[in-house]
């Protein structure tokens, strides 16, 4: 898996995830606060897995999913 997209407000529990990510060996590993920025990295970086929480402050439950495969072709495909 080449890059990982963590959405999640919580910065200490973000760069927990990082670093747990990390040390299995990850590398390319990127984050976003909130659902715009995470729309704004997919549309840039095309992520292959996305983590995210699903109570976002801007977007909650399935909203950012459903965006992200309703667009497939801006955002890629990630798998969240």
């Amino acid at each position: 898996m080449e890059k990982i997209l963590i959405a999640e407000p919580d910065n200490l529990l973000a760069n927990e995830v990082i670093r747990q990510l990390k040390l299995a060996g990850y590398s390319r590993i990127l984050y976003a606060p909130n659902g715009e920025e995470a729309l704004a990295v997919c549309r840039k970086e095309k992520p292959e897995l996305l983590i995210i929480n699903m109570s976002l402050p801007d977007y909650f439950g399935l909203e950012l999913p459903e965006i992200l495969a309703s667009k497939s072709e801006e955002y890629g495909k990630p798998f969240i």
